[in-house]
């Protein structure tokens, strides 16, 4: 393999017990020389070596650790995370964090602590003072944030985190992201060899601390959730175990088809089947509820347990685990991505990289998959519900309450197969052939589409781009709202990702008010807005906003489930809604029951998984603006504050072809086209980056290829 020069350092980093030495060994084995000096040799519990440098501790208060850092370009170096804030900033660096759940960091720090305090007592010294669990994990937690952010503000740093439990699990797919971050060159096969399972053995290492996904300690039991049993029959398995000696009580394995749990008295296992009209996680989780002592006196644990309180706080936390593996978004596989019927893999062929159409590339929600899974396993696929008898509709009063502040009752709400469909009924209810419809330009095409197909008259308010990026043109707007009737809004904004300020869209109010229009919403991407950015429902502005305005909600985005077709219109006065009901229900088509039951689990059970989805997407954000900005000269691009879609303005590049023409025939590259977005998107394409690190570096490498001839 040809060598690659590296002009930066790589730095690994991490709290104790995060994986870092599984990472020095990983890079070792690609092809990045560890700076170490050999202080602290292997031992039996990492045989393979720490790969630390003694003089690297004193960054800080040492000037010669610094210089030594200096002369590490092209080496990685580990460095405490207490330290991350005295790196030198006259050095190119990439930081790769391990990062772990701080409780099974905390948990294995313990474990150490406590065969050292043992081995102390039987040496005849005092032990150290040991800090309280749950303090260590405050202290980490502060201080690897305090880290993190010091390092967001350097000019000199670029930040990728590795979560260890899934670098085992994932071997390949996460080496591939690591080697992409840090410039590619390195023999990734080495690297995913360098986990494997048979150098750490099953009694201890990294594999057996990671196999489980959540551990809690109730005094003498401990609860461990793992997720060993893949697939759509499989499920996770919940074991109680004796914290003493780690023996297993009972466990539960909430498997979608043969679920069953066992109690082991005094080493007999005893196999009770869960029926399977009842989901195994809830039957394990109301079981432990109800009784969670008497399961665990009955499997022959004779110490009592904390109270009730604390019990309950456990359960959640295993809640949590039980029902959210781990994702595995850097687990994608382009052999499987081309297998999928959906138009994003089959539209530009075998050669092309699709990151054009709005779908994300990950699994879908491990709660959704289950519930799908259940339907199947049970028949559940007749004639849905009725839409009144659903619990869409108060699921999204909760959730539009408890994220964004819109208050409204189910009766407001309406059941509608997408959001597209909502609006294509509402534009022919509300309005008349002739009347003018206001839209802000660049927007997604079917808002275009929509206005011309039911022959209504376009009032484009082009959106001002300033140098941070897309603004309303509050004057034009007013001066169109003199001849419209109705504003479609897209809120947040597809294609410039802007998630607009209350200030911005109380200006909006204030127009519509002013001239009587109706205001159709759509909010498909309220879930996906980064912080420190805040989704602002245009409704929930004031009674007259909300009496004026239909909001268009799904599932469907922020959860990859838009060919299941299920989305809800929020209604905010019942005029509007009585209008857009007059539309014949059956020409709408009928309800997707598959849809009903994916927009259900999402909903209730899914959020773990939006929350790591929407980190990934951040990085992958950061990710592309950084690359555009190093390796695309001549595209602007301004980081959205919401979405999974960079907007790149190619203009600049004065292409012989249009843009998106040009990286589909040079780069093998499949991106929206700007002009379908309006006149504005005349020399711009949209990217998606809601696929795999390793897919996205590769996209952009090749379009950066084509660039460079």
């Amino acid at each position: 393999m040809a060598r690659t020069e590296r002009g930066f350092v790589t730095i690994v980093s991490g709290v104790p017990r995060s994986g870092t030495s599984l990472l020095m060994q990983v890079l070792d084995a690609g092809g990045i020389a560890a700076l170490s000096d050999g202080a602290r040799p292997p031992d039996a519990s990492n045989p393979r070596g720490y790969f630390e440098h003694a003089l690297v501790r004193r960054l800080g208060s040492d000037p010669r650790a610094a210089e030594l850092i200096r002369a590490a370009r092209g080496r990685a170096v580990k460095v405490i995370h207490a330290l991350l804030g005295s790196l030198p900033e006259d050095v190119p660096l990439r930081v790769l964090v391990a990062e772990r759940p701080l409780p099974d960091v905390v948990a294995s720090q313990a474990a150490m602590l406590d065969r050292k305090t043992r081995n102390d007592t039987e040496r005849g010294q005092t032990p150290d003072g040991v800090i309280a669990p749950e303090r260590l994990a405050q202290v980490y937690a502060m201080q690897l944030e305090d880290a993190l952010a010091q390092l967001a503000a350097r000019h000199n740093c670029a930040v990728v985190r590795v979560e260890t439990a899934q670098l085992v699990r994932s071997p390949a797919s996460a080496c591939a992201r690591i080697a992409a971050f840090l410039g590619g060159g390195l023999d990734e096969a080495a690297m995913a060899r360098a986990i494997s399972p048979a150098l750490f053995g099953r009694s201890r290492g990294y594999v057996a601390a990671m196999d489980a996904a959540a551990r809690e300690l109730l005094g003498p039991l401990a609860l461990e959730v793992d997720h060993r049993t893949a697939g759509a029959s499989g499920g996770p398995t919940l074991r109680a175990k004796r914290t003493s000696d780690g023996a297993e009580l009972f466990r539960f394995d909430c498997f979608v088809e043969g679920a069953h749990w066992h109690a082991d008295p005094d080493g007999r296992d005893e196999i009770t089947p869960i029926p399977l009209e009842l989901d195994a996680i809830d039957f394990a989780l109301a079981e432990l509820r109800r009784d969670l002592a008497g399961y665990a006196a009955r499997a022959g644990l004779r110490e009592p347990l904390p109270a009730p309180g604390e019990r309950e706080s456990a359960l959640a936390r295993i809640e949590l685990a039980l029902r959210n593996p781990p994702p595995a978004f850097d687990a994608l596989t382009e052999p499987v991505l081309r297998a999928r019927s959906g138009e994003k893999w089959q539209q530009y062929g075998p050669e092309a990289l699709p990151l054009w159409v709005a779908d994300m590339d990950f699994e879908v929600a491990a709660p959704i998959r289950r519930r799908l899974a259940r339907a199947l396993t049970v028949g559940d696929l007749g004639y849905p519900l009725h839409p009144r008898p659903t619990r869409i509709p108060d699921l999204a009063a909760a959730r539009m309450r408890e994220r964004f502040g819109y208050a409204f009752s189910r009766s407001q709400v309406e059941l509608v197969s997408e959001v597209v469909q909502a609006m294509h009924v509402a534009l022919v209810q509300l309005t008349q052939p002739g009347d003018g419809v206001i839209t802000q330009t660049p927007i997604y095409p079917p808002f275009l589409h929509v206005i011309r197909e039911h022959g209504r008259t376009l009032l484009a308010n082009e959106m001002r781009r300033g140098p941070d990026g897309y603004a309303l043109d509050q004057g034009d707007l007013r001066a169109k709202a003199k001849q419209a009737k109705l504003l479609l809004l897209c809120n947040p904004q597809n294609p410039t990702g802007r998630s607009f300020r209350r200030d911005e869209l109380e200006a909006l109010a204030a127009i519509a008010r002013e001239h009587a229009l109706t205001v159709i919403s759509d909010e498909i991407h309220a879930d996906l807005v980064f912080a420190p950015n805040k989704h602002i429902p245009f409704a929930s502005l004031s009674e007259d906003a909300a009496a004026r305005t239909i909001t268009l909600y799904a599932a469907s985005k922020a959860f990859n489930i838009a060919g299941l077709r299920c989305a809800v219109a929020i209604f905010g006065s019942a005029e509007l809604k009585r209008r857009f009901n007059e539309f014949p229900r059956h020409l709408r088509g009928g309800l997707n029951g598959p849809g009903i039951l994916a927009t259900e689990a999402a909903w209730t059970h899914g959020d773990a998984w939006l929350a790591d989805a929407l980190a990934y997407l951040r990085a992958n954000r950061d990710f592309v603006a950084d690359f555009v900005k190093r390796e695309l000269p001549g595209i602007v691009h301004h980081a959205p504050e919401a979405t999974y879609l960079a907007w790149l303005d190619c203009r600049a590049l004065k292409l012989a072809e249009a843009p998106h023409e040009f990286f589909l025939k040079h780069a093998k590259v499949a991106l929206s086209e700007g002009p379908n977005f309006g006149p504005p998107g005349e020399g711009f394409v949209r990217l998606n980056f809601a696929t795999s690190r390793a897919i996205l570096a590769r996209a952009l490498e090749q379009m950066a290829k084509a660039l460079r001839g």
